[in-house]
This record gives structure tokens, sequence and C-alpha cells, in this order.
């Protein structure tokens, strides 16, 4: 069984405790980003492939 730790241990394991916590937050914000970002993509191709199937091959120059 763990004992209680020092007054300085446990300062030191509240830092650690929000460094990993900003890192979660971080990673969960990127995570977000990228989930749009993804999805922007995938409406991109959905529309370039209608464009195609339809033989409208100009809709290809709207492509940013």
């Amino acid at each position: 069984m763990q004992g209680r730790a020092e007054p300085s241990e446990r300062e030191k394991q509240r830092e650690q405790l929000y460094a990993l916590r900003m890192l979660i937050e971080e990673a969960l914000r990127d995570s977000n980003e990228l989930h749009h970002r993804i999805r922007e993509i995938q409406l991109r191709v959905a529309q370039l492939s209608a464009w195609v199937e339809r033989g409208d091959l100009g809709g290809f120059a709207n492509v940013r």
C-alpha cells in the first residue's frame, strides 16, 4: 500500500496531471480540426465524382 506523498511530491504530481490534461485538450482540438478537414475532402471527392459521372469535366476547373 502506498503511503501519503510529501507536499512537494503532491505538487509535482498535480503539475504532471495538469500537463497531461493540456496535452489531451490539445490532441482533442487537433482531432476535431482533422475530422473537419477530412469531411471537407470527402465532400470535394463526392463533388468531383458526380462531375465525372455526368461527364462534366469543366467542373474540375473549379477545384482549388
